[in-house]
Parts: C-alpha cells; structure tokens; sequence
C-alpha cells in the first residue's frame, strides 16, 4: 500500500498544480544560481561547476503556490536531477506542503542553500540529516514565538518513488525563538529500524551569528548502531554587510561504540558579498583530523555564487 501512494506522488502533484494553473493567471518566476568553485588539496587542483540551479515558482492562488526546482552538477559523471517538486498551501497560521521537498528535520539543511555562509555543509547534517523527500508536511505558528513542524515521507530520499522497506518516515521539529536573538529547538523522526534525534540552538545579534547542532541516528534493533555528531558555527558581519568572517568546528563519530574512527573538521574562511547573496565570493580552509586516516584531507575552496 505505501509503496503504491508514493508511486502516485508525482502524479498527484503534476494534477494538483494543473488544476491550480487553470483557476486563472499566475505570476510564475523563475530563478536559479551558479556556483564556479576551484578545490586545493595537499597534492591537487581541480575546476569546476559545484551546482546549477533553475527553478520556476508560480503563485496560483492567495492561499496556493507551487515550486520546481532542478539542479546540474559536473564532475566525473555529469548529472541533472529534479530537487524541488511540490505544492503548497497557506491558511493563516498553518502551511501544507505536497511533493518532493526538504524534510523538516535540521537547521543547517533547511537553510536557503544560496544563504549558506560556508561552501559545505556541516559533516553530521550532510551524513545523517534525513534529505529531500517525497511526501507531506505541515508547519503551524500557532503558539507565539514557537513553530512546530511535521510530516510523513517516502523515506527513500530524493527521486525515489519506489518504498523498499514499506515503511513511512515521520519526522517532526519545534523551534522555540526566545528574548535577545535566542532560539532553541529539538527535532526527532523514525522510519522501521532507524531513529533520529535532533537538538539545535542559535544567536543572532547585529553583526554576530552564533549556531549548532547535534545530531544522532540509530540502526538496527537492540544498541544496533549510533552515529553521532554536532558542530558549532560562529561568523562575524563587517559593518555595511559586504565582508563576513566565518568558522565552524565539527566532529562525526560513525558508531561511537567503537574507538578510532571520529572525525574532526576545523574550517575558517572569509565571504565578500559584492551583491549581496545575489553575486558572492567565499574563501575556505578546512583541517581534518581522522584518527585512523594516515592521508591528509585538509582541503582549500575558492566559490563564487551568481544568483538571479
């Protein structure tokens, strides 16, 4: 049963925004972005196009819009694919989303990708944060100062219509926003035998921006297997916002009943927003430490980020 709703996914979202296209006009924007990087490692250099992205949106109705997005990335094996396909409804204190799109699980991977202050994304939240998503989700504002998120999924990622394990992945979030530019917020999902576990916390304050978060996941029965990991990030504004100074520190433990195989990353950079996020240029140096890793991964990005 559940591996013939997710089927029906795509469908049911191409339906919905054709009925929605035939109420009458609609504002459809396009948009998208490149980012050019060059990477340095210890004994090498390469060029190239980390990502492309265009998207449309269109607003349909006051209470109703839909997005598509798709993304083109070089490397060995150029590939294009879909990354946003949903539609989303609005009644005042409520948002429902239907489609393929991000689940509401993290901070670091719900952040605007074009906002992202650093090229890479946290190791934890790349390795464990459940990604993009078929399926459905709701967001209510109905508790001041508090947002509370939820939604059930495919739970086999992006693009993926098909439900192996014929079961759904439930995630929910909160997110609390307290006085002087704290927030506060814990998130968890499960899907057959995995579990996640989420805490995050933020500060914002003029010129300053202070973050992290800490992440788990459990597999298999019994113990089974934990990975684990958290990061903290820091960035410092110049004032008129063209220059920010940024670092983050992380670690990613992948079974932390075993000894010998965390990983440590220290980054620090620099990005100049010639045009604000629209036309950027970010600097990066990261160290990484793997304690059992004899070969050094400490890797340099120089990314520019034209955004339209």
């Amino acid at each position: 049963m559940t591996k013939r709703i997710s089927a029906a996914f795509p469908l049911l979202v191409a339906a919905i925004c054709s009925q929605l296209a035939a109420q009458g006009p609609t504002g459809v924007r396009f948009d998208g972005y490149v980012q050019p990087r060059s990477e340095m490692t210890d004994d090498s250099a390469v060029f190239l196009l980390r990502g492309a992205r265009l998207g449309l949106q269109g607003q349909a109705t006051s209470w109703a819009s839909y997005r598509l997005l798709t993304e083109w990335r070089s490397g060995p094996a150029s590939t294009t694919s879909l990354v946003d396909a949903y539609v989303q409804l609005t009644e005042r204190r409520w948002t429902f989303t239907l489609g393929q799109s991000k689940t509401p699980f993290s901070r670091g991977f719900l952040q605007n990708e074009p906002e992202m202050e650093i090229p890479e994304l946290p190791i934890v939240v790349e390795l464990l944060a459940p990604n993009r998503d078929i399926g459905a989700k709701a967001e209510w504002r109905g508790v001041k100062r508090v947002v509370f998120q939820g939604g059930a999924f495919n739970g086999e990622g992006r693009n993926r219509t098909t439900n192996d394990n014929r079961s759904l992945l439930l995630v929910a979030r909160a997110v609390a926003t307290l006085q002087g530019g704290f927030e506060l917020g814990a998130s968890g999902a499960t899907e057959d035998n995995e579990k996640y576990l989420g805490a995050e916390a933020a500060y914002t304050r003029r010129n300053i921006q202070l973050r992290g978060e800490y992440m788990q996941r459990k597999v298999g029965p019994g113990a089974g297997n934990t990975a684990v990991g958290w990061y903290a990030f820091g960035g410092w504004m110049q004032r008129g916002g063209r220059w920010q100074l940024v670092g983050r520190f992380e670690q990613f433990d992948p079974d932390n009943s075993g000894a010998g195989d965390r990983l440590t990353a220290i980054t620090g950079g620099a990005q100049w927003l010639v045009r604000g996020e629209n036309v950027k240029v970010q600097a990066t140096y990261t160290i990484v430490n793997e304690e059992t890793g004899s070969i050094p991964n400490n890797r340099a990005i120089v990314q520019m980020q034209l955004r339209f």
